[in-house]
């Protein structure tokens, strides 16, 4: 299979291209009829001019480059019963929110579904979306990387078990990619309102007033009478802190940035308030009470070691914030000699840690709203069509109280299944099909009239918790058989289809699912290594492929995997097993048979990325892959396999973002993507183009082009016209707020391919303080 070899060599060269980043590593490719005199000219060429493609492939009639583009998405329409709508970000971040259709899902033993009345929005989500939180951050909480993770809304069903709880109460609670109109999920994720107060208002409430009460009373033991300083006052944990601190006899010290905020917080009784963006917050502190016992925290750099500088012996220091765990922030040890706790609050992770404890602060919390101690915050609700300015009015930290998101009542439907595919009456394979992405499979074409569905694997047994599901496909008719096979084993592979064919019927269709993941770098690998990653994919699809030799087959599809043109470093095994197979698929497709093979993106809801903690974060920080729903992934099948003959013999199903890990990658800084990632919201340039060389400028050209290139970002971020930004105001006097600074370094970044660390931002620093900055601290750009 000299195709199927040359396809999986090319694959390979993209992860070399992405590990070896100093190395200029390039891809040819070119036809067999090639004349010598038109690959010597393209070679040549290729040698003497700088490098900007990093993959060539010539054919008769000359040199062309690959180009990758974003798929069109169709338009929105209402949504019909037993769907649901839910939020997806796209390639652009906080510039690309899509409403997409999926279909509810009923509830199993101990679940519930929720019709979802407002979801919460939490800086953790605009972090998100600017694609800045990698798995450690993140940790090994409920949500990880999802959008959204509390909501409110009312029951609509329940599965066996569930006692507490009837359709038509109202509940808020927990949950993944809560930014949906349904949710199905445990029902011990839910908390019943009993009408303390409306679901809307209580979507403000899960995340407020849980991470304060966890932060002031869990963790930092707050007492009566002892003095808390509240940083970000305003905002929905400022707000519910206040009123938790107040119940709880302390003194309060509450900081905002705006007049507005600060005379409501006074309203509210704060016993203090101080301008969080002045100078001298600190002396006004001093002033006012000397020093505090708490620290609630979400301002970062300088004024987070201000506000620590604050913290009178024996007190604690709650650290809720985000931004100076991304920067890894250096604290020096000085103020812990007075006994201070320094205290790191997530309630994602708490979330899955403890939930008893949870469970008990909010039914406490929930007691004291009963018994009018606590009142619910203010909020803003925006419609599920302004998603986006939600978020970035929280970017610019321009909001009171919280902000809440009513979920689409009409969205985008995935790609449809072709109206005209029905499995063929005959056996209907899965290779790898007892567990994951591949059993899902299994029992889509199950769903969709196949017959006869036989799923294999070495174990032969259906993972944990789908013999419920197997069992139903069987109750509808569909012969469902579960069988062990080792597919890297000819002779049995061959006896199992002859087998097949002499007791069920003719084989019609055949798909390859089997997979094993060992990741490892290049240097790192071994021959072991490999041939345990490549068994299924390349010696199972030989024994595949000849035993189905001179089968009348409807479809022959392999799954294959997006980093086959990402180049996913750290998988080069992985990469080149799914290369070969698209290869063999073209092979066969060439041969006149129906074959075709899926480049899918992370299946966020099956298979080893839903099994493993953290994954699906980390592949798509490195590669920029985000994850797809099983139902989206089949729903698309279903479009090629409606006519596999004329659909793409390899083709790509896949969410690919910008992210600041994901864009140090040489395939993805090709302009092989450079439509991908044109107009990214968190790049900067408009242009989505080559980095720009200042370090190959005259000082005095670089400050002028680095000047008007940080006024571009800024007048980006906020929406001004560049020639409004003055250079020479500080950035903060500007607008640029909290997140704001953090988006303005990832696009500079981007643009520049220089480090800048957030503490080069903050202050009063201006446009120009911030170019004098850079230019002293200049170096090199990235390698190419």
């Amino acid at each position: 299979m000299p195709g199927a070899v040359s396809h999986a060599l090319a694959a390979y060269a993209r992860c070399m291209m992405n590990e070896f980043p100093t190395v200029e590593v390039c891809l040819l490719q070119w036809a067999p009829d090639v004349a010598p005199g038109v690959m010597g000219a393209a070679l040549t060429r290729h040698i003497t001019e700088p490098l900007s493609e990093r993959e060539l492939r010539v054919t008769a009639t000359g040199p062309w480059v690959p180009r990758a583009a974003r798929r069109k998405e169709a338009a929105a329409r209402p949504l019909n019963e037993g769907e649901r709508s839910h939020l997806r970000l796209g390639a652009r971040g906080l510039n690309d929110f899509t409403w997409s259709i999926a279909p509810r899902v009923t509830p199993g033993p101990g679940e519930v579904e929720v019709r979802v009345t407002a979801t919460g929005l939490n800086f953790r989500d605009v972090m998100l979306g600017l694609g800045v939180l990698d798995a450690e951050i993140l940790g090994e909480g409920l949500t990880s990387g999802s959008l959204g993770f509390e909501f409110a809304g009312h029951v609509v069903g329940t599965g066996v078990g569930v006692a507490l709880l009837a359709a038509g109460d109202a509940v808020m609670g927990f949950g993944a990619q809560a930014f949906a109109s349904h949710l199905t999920l445990p029902a011990d994720r839910l908390f019943q309102l009993n009408e303390v107060m409306p679901a809307e208002a209580a979507a403000a409430i899960p995340v407020a007033f849980l991470t304060a009460w966890y932060g002031l009373i869990e963790r930092a033991v707050l007492r009566r009478g002892e003095t808390v300083l509240i940083a970000g006052a305003a905002g929905g944990v400022g707000l519910a802190a206040l009123q938790i601190a107040r119940a709880h006899g302390a003194i309060v010290v509450a900081a905002a940035g705006t007049p507005e905020k600060r005379a409501l917080l006074r309203r509210l009784g704060a016993d203090h308030v101080v301008d969080s963006r002045a100078s001298d917050v600190e002396d006004q502190v001093r002033a006012a009470v000397g020093g505090v016992d708490v620290v609630l925290n979400s301002v970062a750099g300088d004024a987070m070691r201000a506000a620590l500088r604050l913290v009178k012996p024996f007190g604690r220091f709650v650290e809720l914030g985000k931004r100076d765990f991304l920067d890894n922030t250096r604290l020096g040890l000085r103020p812990f000699v007075r006994n201070v706790t320094y205290i790191g609050a997530d309630i994602d992770q708490l979330l899955v840690q403890d939930p008893a404890l949870v469970r008990g602060m909010l039914g406490a919390i929930l007691a004291l709203f009963k018994a009018g101690r606590l009142t619910p915050i203010p909020y803003m609700a925006f419609e599920a069509g302004r998603v986006a300015d939600a978020f970035r009015l929280m970017q610019a930290s321009g909001h009171i109280g919280k902000l809440l998101v009513r979920p689409g009542a009409c969205a985008v439907p995935a790609m449809a299944a072709g109206p005209g595919f029905q499995p063929a009456p005959g056996v209907h394979v899965v290779l790898g099909g007892t567990g994951g992405f591949g059993l899902e499979t299994a029992l889509w074409l199950a769903a969709r009239g196949a017959g006869c569905v036989v799923v294999v694997s070495r174990r032969g047994e259906v993972e944990a918790g789908m013999a419920e599901r197997v069992e139903s496909a069987r109750e509808q008719g569909t012969d469902f058989r579960v069988e062990a096979l080792d597919i890297t084993e000819a002779s049995e592979v061959a006896a199992a289809f002859a087998r097949w064919r002499g007791e069920l019927g003719p084989i019609r269709g055949v798909i390859h699912c089997a997979m094993v993941l060992e990741d490892g770098m290049i240097l790192g690998l071994t021959a072991e290594k490999i041939a345990r990653v490549l068994g299924p994919k390349v010696t199972g699809m030989r024994a595949v492929e000849a035993a189905i030799e001179g089968d009348s087959l409807q479809y022959v599809v392999a799954y294959s995997s997006a980093t086959t043109f990402v180049g996913s470093p750290g998988q080069s095994a992985y990469v080149v097993g799914n290369a070969f197979l698209e290869g063999t698929m073209l092979a066969m497709r060439q041969r006149g048979i129906p074959a075709l093979a899926v480049c899918w993106g992370a299946i966020s809801d099956a298979g080893v990325i839903a099994r493993t903690r953290g994954l699906a974060e980390r592949l798509r920080m490195a590669t920029g892959v985000s994850g797809v729903t099983a139902a989206e992934a089949l729903a698309h099948l279903g479009t090629l396999l409606a006519d596999p003959a004329a659909a793409p013999a390899i083709s790509g199903y896949s969410v690919i973002r910008w992210s600041p890990s994901a864009n140090k990658l040489a395939v993805l800084r090709s302009p092989w993507f450079a439509e991908v990632f044109a107009d990214v919201g968190q790049g900067g340039s408009s242009g989505g183009g080559e980095v720009l060389d200042i370090a190959s400028l005259a000082p005095d050209v670089a400050a002028e082009t680095l000047l008007g290139l940080v006024r571009e970002e800024v007048a980006r971020i906020l929406r001004l016209p560049p020639e409004t930004v003055d250079p020479d105001r500080p950035l903060i006097d500007i607008g640029l707020d909290s997140l704001m600074a953090l988006e303005l370094r990832l696009g500079v970044e981007k643009r520049t391919g220089l480090e800048m660390p957030m503490t080069m931002i903050g202050g009063t620093r201006s446009v120009r303080d911030l170019v004098a900055r850079m230019n002293a601290s200049l170096s090199a750009p990235r390698p190419r």
